[in-house]
């Protein structure tokens, strides 16, 4: 968080923690805002634990954005509070090399989970309207590195990330048609394929595996 504000100063110390609790000293305006976000409670209510509340703070949520993030391991689920980079808009399709790239600060939470992933390449498809891939909202997932599309006689619908001829990134289930790419994107609601020319088309790849993990917004 301190990087993120590029602020040293917003980084404190055990031995800072530990006049904190023994009540030796409060915690500074900046480092209040930090440890609110930290502790997932109201700033207003550490404030009041801590001699009342003071005006000056650093506006962390400009920089840094509260998100549950849901991970699901066999039979079992697991949640966690987190943050994503305000910069990273979450409300549209991206690609990242590692998975740990979409958030700030390092997601030490999630190592046990993902520390020997095994994937090179990420694909993160925001809310969707179309109702065959609902089920993927929200949610990062493992991308294979691929630029051959499948033709339309493949027995399986495969959701890809490409980019379309105005530069945009992309991603919906996609075909080959001949000279024609055959994209059912995320916001399609009545399973209409747009047609784009193949030669205009770059792949990225396509996703392969399940979801690793699902985001749910939280106010800020």
């Amino acid at each position: 968080m301190a990087a993120a504000l590029n602020s040293p100063s917003s980084c404190f110390s055990y031995q800072a923690v530990s006049a904190w609790l023994n009540g030796a000293r409060n915690p500074s305006a900046e480092h209040r805002r930090i440890l609110a976000l930290i502790l997932d409670v109201p700033l207003d209510e550490l404030n009041l634990h801590c001699d009342g509340p003071v005006a000056d703070y650093v506006r962390l949520e400009s920089l840094l954005r509260r998100v549950k993030v849901h991970v699901r391991k066999e039979d079992r689920q697991f949640s966690y509070i987190l943050t994503v980079a305000a910069d990273i808009d979450i409300t549209r399709p991206a690609v990242y090399e590692k998975w740990t790239d979409m958030f700030n600060p390092w997601p030490t939470a999630l190592m046990k989970h993902f520390a020997r992933m095994k994937y090179k390449l990420f694909g993160w498809i925001p809310t969707v309207s179309s109702p065959v891939l609902v089920h993927r909202a929200m949610s990062l997932v493992p991308l294979e590195r691929r630029v051959k599309l499948p033709e339309p006689d493949s027995p399986q619908k495969q959701i890809w990330f490409l980019y379309l001829p105005d530069g945009q990134l992309s991603a919906g289930v996609a075909f080959r048609d001949g000279r024609w790419l055959k994209l059912l994107g995320l916001h399609s609601t009545d399973g209409h394929f747009e047609n784009y020319p193949l030669s205009r088309i770059e792949p990225v790849g396509c996703v392969t595996g399940k979801s690793l993990l699902r985001l749910e917004s939280l106010p800020q």
